[in-house]
């Protein structure tokens, strides 16, 4: 065999090999964007406290439920709180979802005893607008609004959502948000909130992501004078699936307001329908 014959099928050879090795990658990648798709039908919430520039697909449906405790106030050694909100979500389109809180309700225990039964809060309709869409713009933003009402008690919310991806494997989430309530059960019967929350989450495993979660809230009783600021932080965790997912998220107060919880727990777990 010639010196020539020799380096063309060597050169035959080689261009075999890229062409398997082209095409074993590109299934890969193909298997990985695939598995990708499919962990996203189930449209996780990566926060607990966080909302994400992200809807539903059109016509999806996915059910929500919230379970909240709150304990350990420096003013009240007993205290407890546990809350739970049962939520439909529907995709309109591609940029804008409606929720429904079929029920919300809670259980509270005091030193006082004032309350250590289940009552019942509110109902609440919920919307999500995107304006941009954080897969193929550099940032993605939202408009959240919510308004919930029940005896003797009324709440408006509103809150601007921007949120970032970075390759696929990191988010960053952040939140600003007004609220209003009147509340017929308790003096000043007026009162807003403004709140801001941030988060950020690390893909660690297709099915896990973990990351940390800080709420920032002050209260305007009345409208008038302010609370002391509350400052929450804490490790967040998701576990999901085709279907459905988790997040938990225990935060701590960095603050030293005794008359709030010192600790919180949120969990949300949802599945599609």
């Amino acid at each position: 065999m010639s010196y020539g014959e020799s380096v063309a099928r060597i050169g035959v050879f080689a261009y075999r090999a890229l062409k398997t090795v082209a095409i074993f990658a590109a299934v890969l990648i193909g298997g990985a964007l695939d598995a990708a798709a499919q962990q996203r039908l189930a449209q996780p919430r990566d926060f607990t406290h966080t909302y994400q520039a992200e809807v539903l697909a059109p016509d999806a449906f996915q059910f929500r439920q919230w379970v909240t405790w709150r304990t350990s106030k420096g003013t009240d050694a007993v205290y407890d709180y546990f809350g739970f909100r049962h939520e439909l979500i529907y995709g309109l389109t591609h940029d804008w979802q409606l929720s429904l809180f079929l029920s919300d309700w809670y259980y509270e225990k005091t030193d006082a005893g004032e309350t250590q039964e289940t009552k019942w809060k509110d109902v609440a309709a919920q919307t999500v607008y995107v304006l941009s869409d954080p897969a193929t713009d550099w940032i993605g933003s939202a408009l959240n609004a919510e308004v919930a009402g029940g005896n003797d008690f009324l709440e408006l919310q509103a809150k601007l959502v921007l949120q970032t991806d970075i390759m696929d494997v990191l988010t960053l989430a952040y939140n600003a948000g007004v609220a209003a309530q009147w509340d017929g059960s308790i003096e000043p019967k007026d009162r807003g909130e403004f709140e801001q929350s941030f988060g950020v989450s690390c893909q660690v495993h297709p099915n896990f992501a973990l990351g940390l979660e800080l709420l920032h809230q002050i209260g305007f009783p009345g409208w008038e004078d302010s609370d002391d600021p509350l400052i929450y932080l804490g490790p967040v965790l998701t576990a999901r699936n085709k279907i459905w997912w988790v997040t938990i998220a225990p935060l701590f107060q960095t603050t030293n307001v005794d008359a709030e919880p010192e600790f919180q727990v949120r969990l949300l777990a949802g599945i599609d329908l």
